[in-house]
């Protein structure tokens, strides 16, 4: 199992315990606030962090898990 933190800014990383992806989860949580939101062809995009529990390195292989997720 591995962790995942992703965003709207394009932040993909994986990590192999939930407390460093924590860590990074948290300081995007502070970085997202800051990201204005976008309207592109008349649909808004608002910013967002996830934090997931992965399963894609195990048999049989499962969809993640989201733990946590943050809008601004």
């Amino acid at each position: 199992m591995k962790y995942r933190v992703m965003d709207s800014e394009g932040t993909l990383t994986d990590f192999a315990t939930e407390a460093q992806a924590r860590a990074l989860f948290n300081t995007r949580k502070t970085a997202i606030d800051k990201v204005p939101v976008k309207v592109e062809m008349g649909v808004e995009n608002i910013p967002f962090v996830h934090i997931h529990r992965c399963y894609h390195d195990e048999t049989p292989t499962r969809p993640c898990e989201i733990i946590e997720e943050y809008y601004l």
